[in-house]
């Protein structure tokens, strides 16, 4: 028997979740969160020590995300590469304090990263 993953777009057999690999564990993980229509999803650091090959999906599966739904996901991420792409406003956050926010063009050109503790992306789907 075989579903269809809206998410990344290709076919697969029902298997055991244990049996996926760390980023398509990752990506079920999303999957179902989304299943529960939360109003603001939160995504907590979803790059971590994935590859690059399933960062490149977990990237695509975003944006198609950003495509065909109207919601917002809170993205708290240290891979600036990763997120800056998926955001539409950034938060810093260094010891639980916000110590910069701007939009991401705004963070790219300051090269605030240097610095970096924890980066919070607000993605807005609407």
């Amino acid at each position: 028997m075989k579903r269809k993953n809206a998410l990344i777009g290709r076919s697969m057999k029902v298997v055991m979740a244990q049996t996926l690999s760390g980023g398509e564990q990752q990506m079920l993980a999303i999957g179902r969160a989304l299943m529960m229509q939360p109003k603001v999803p939160i995504l907590d650091e979803p790059t971590l020590g994935l590859a690059p090959v399933i960062l490149e999906l977990l990237s695509k599966a975003l944006e198609k995300l950003r495509q065909t739904t109207p919601i917002t996901v809170l993205l708290g991420e240290q891979n600036v590469t990763f997120a800056l792409p998926h955001t539409d406003r950034v938060y810093v956050l260094e010891y639980a304090r916000i110590v910069w926010e701007g939009d991401p063009g705004r963070f790219a050109a300051e090269r605030v990263s240097e610095s970096l503790r924890v980066l919070v992306c607000v993605t807005c789907l609407t």
